[in-house]
């Protein structure tokens, strides 16, 4: 079995034997409730696996990993997704200077832009899927001047133009 040990261990997975015991007994229990289709079963006995691994001090199952760079910023601009953001605002919100700021994202395979650009269009996407709002109005919603702009994007990135996704 595989897991995480520590954060300072995260890209290193640890393995916990399984011999006879209660961490085998318990996964056989939840595989047989699964195989069985016995639903309320296979969830007593999933915690019981949890609590089992939890004994054998794999206590990283209980806390809530810490999100990247990336994904807070996503957070942050998705709650004002036509704002104006500039990397300076971004970089001051985290008391970071901007060359540790792109190197941090870089480290994590992205760039501010394209963090922005995808937020965006996923906010849009959302919107198009859940609304009957025009396309011109989500646009401006979600940051754009224009829709001719926004739509050569979202096609870029979802490959279907935006009045499409109302039809599928």
């Amino acid at each position: 079995l595989v897991s995480k040990q520590s954060e300072r261990d995260a890209q290193r997975p640890s393995v916990l034997p399984i011999g006879r015991g209660v961490l085998l007994d318990a996964l056989l229990g939840w595989s047989e409730a699964l195989q069985s289709g016995h639903i309320p079963l296979a969830c007593h006995a999933l915690v019981g696996v949890l609590l089992s691994l939890h004994e054998a001090g794999e206590i990283d199952l209980f806390v809530a990993p810490r999100l990247g760079l990336s994904e807070r910023i996503r957070q942050i601009v998705s709650e004002k997704l036509s704002y104006e953001w500039s990397s300076e605002e971004i970089e001051s919100e985290f008391s970071l200077s901007g060359a540790t700021f792109r190197r941090r994202l870089a480290a994590e395979g992205t760039s501010f832009r394209r963090i922005l650009l995808e937020t965006r269009l996923a906010g849009a996407m959302e919107m198009l899927r859940t609304t009957r709002l025009p396309i011109k109005t989500v646009a401006r919603q979600v940051g754009y001047r224009s829709v001719p702009g926004f739509s050569k994007r979202f096609i870029e990135r979802y490959g279907v133009e935006p009045s499409r996704i109302r039809k599928a």
